[in-house]
């Protein structure tokens, strides 16, 4: 086992431990970690909920991972989708460029895009057509947010009007996923931006399916 310092985007420095079958980052302060191995279990629970509850294998998918890390959770995603349908693709979103610790895209089955930059960056430069394969936006668009730097509590931004806005005009998905690990709910701040038909929390996230 290796053991070195990894800085994190806001300044913030924790441990990189490499060992012969994985790799972490990992919080000395808090014990939190992004890890490359396949042990999402949140994300699992989200995929069973949204394939269990609605139809989102009828139209093409466009799944958008916000916070996604290593990549290794959009990795485990592609394996479940590959076996059900292949008019999917992905796209991961996160602050923190990990160069050779992401995951290699020719591990996917579906056209996959990474981005390396803040969210509301990426928003500012997003159209709601890029996520959409025709013109007549015969697509479903999943949004997973899972914005955390350090501790069990997601970032202020998840909070912020502003934030909700820039997603309902840059992206305005059919379903929004949060992952809320030990912070608060979300309802409030997105029920008054953007226009909610059905809202379930299940554990720690938060589902949101959108108004057409």
């Amino acid at each position: 086992m290796k053991i070195s310092k990894f800085k994190l985007g806001n300044g913030d420095v924790v441990d990189l431990i490499k060992s012969q079958n994985s790799t972490y980052l990992k919080d000395p302060d808090t014990g939190c970690t992004i890890t490359s191995n396949n042990h999402f279990g949140y994300v699992e629970r989200c995929y069973e909920y949204l394939l269990k509850k609605y139809n989102i294998l009828n139209s093409k998918l466009c799944i958008i991972h916000m916070g996604v890390g290593f990549g290794y959770d959009l990795l485990y995603v592609d394996s479940v989708f590959k076996k059900l349908t292949e008019d999917y693709r992905m796209i991961g979103v996160d602050l923190i460029d990990y160069g050779d610790l992401r995951v290699s895209l020719d591990k996917f089955s579906c056209p996959i895009k990474f981005y390396s930059q803040d969210v509301m960056k990426y928003l500012q430069h997003s159209r709601q057509k890029d996520f959409r394969d025709d013109l007549n936006f015969n697509c479903c668009v999943v949004l997973f947010v899972d914005l955390f730097l350090k501790g069990n509590t997601p970032i202020s931004l998840i909070y912020d009007k502003k934030f909700w806005i820039r997603i309902r005009d840059s992206i305005n998905p059919h379903h929004i996923v949060i992952n809320l690990c030990g912070g608060s709910k979300t309802h409030p701040i997105v029920s008054d931006n953007l226009e909610i038909k059905n809202y379930t929390k299940k554990g720690c996230l938060e589902f949101y399916e959108l108004s057409r």
